[in-house]
């Protein structure tokens, strides 16, 4: 009885500690480049201390939820710009600043306060070093383990997306199972009107919906290019050919005469027949009159 109730224990934690790991993959993901770094895996809790994996957090000098400074950001090969700030793709600020760190410590032989204070000074100024010790004592509270609050902020992480080619919105909710609605509640620079994003806009996603946005994103482009259909032009109607009648000069017959007949003028049936002068007619000649 005993031995069924210790396996029952170890089948719970187990589960438990898998369903922790799957529902927090950017703290996971943080540790395992940690080690990798030969860094402490607290190191993994830094953003959680700093901004509470608050994706829009931005001072004067830092931004991302690593708060990770420009320069620091562009040595290890985020791209800012005009367009865009690579410090709100969570993944590539989490990158650039881990390597920071490492780099940092082994330039400071792992004393982890001069260290951090070093990593802190855009974000404190001169009370980096004040702030790396309380900072220090708050992760190492914290421990390895991510607490309820860390699990949940996590799960609301919004991410900034840049996208890469036009892109129809209806298309990428359908597909994404979000609503329109949620949607543009977490993009209120949007428009409620807007039916279509250019490529290079910015969207802010959380993590579910990150990757359901990878799942779908090259079948969203697809279907969202504009089929411009070829217009074809119809052929112009062949002009209609005037029409006329032929007349044949009779015996004591004068262009007035047939003029005022046809109701036209001398000066049409001249035009017409491409006559010299009214004068000259003889019995049998043609002559066109158009009709009207």
């Amino acid at each position: 009885m005993r031995l069924r109730h210790y396996i029952l224990c170890i089948a719970i934690f187990c589960t438990t500690l898998l369903a922790a790991q799957e529902s927090t993959p950017y703290f996971t993901q943080w540790q395992q480049t940690a080690i990798s770094l030969n860094l402490p895996k607290k190191f993994a809790a830094l953003p959680w201390v700093l901004t509470k994996f608050d994706a829009s957090f931005r001072t004067r000098h830092t931004a991302g939820v690593w708060a990770l400074s420009p320069s620091a950001a562009a040595r290890y090969g985020l791209k800012i710009n005009n367009a865009t700030d690579e410090r709100r793709d969570i993944s590539k600020e989490a990158n650039a600043a881990l390597y920071y760190l490492a780099d940092l410590t082994k330039l400071y032989n792992n004393d982890e306060k001069e260290m951090l204070a070093t990593y802190l000074l855009p974000l404190y100024g001169d009370e980096a070093e004040n702030a790396a010790s309380r900072i220090l004592s708050e992760l190492n509270k914290l421990g390895n383990t991510p607490t309820k609050a860390m699990l949940q902020a996590q799960g609301n992480i919004l991410e900034e997306i840049e996208l890469q080619e036009d892109i129809d919105i209806d298309s990428l909710t359908t597909y994404m199972n979000i609503s329109r609605e949620d949607f543009l509640k977490a993009n209120p620079s949007i428009s409620h009107k807007a039916k279509r994003l250019n490529a290079g806009t910015i969207i802010r996603l959380n993590d579910s919906q990150r990757k359901a946005f990878n799942n779908c994103e090259q079948k969203v482009y697809e279907v969202s290019v504009i089929v411009i259909p070829e217009i074809k032009e119809e052929p112009k109607p062949a002009p209609a050919k005037p029409s006329y009648t032929t007349y044949r000069v009779k015996s004591g017959d004068t262009l007035s005469r047939i003029a005022s007949k046809y109701h036209v003028t001398v000066a049409q049936l001249l035009k017409w027949n491409k006559l010299p002068n009214a004068d000259r007619l003889s019995i049998g000649q043609a002559i066109k009159i158009y009709h009207k």
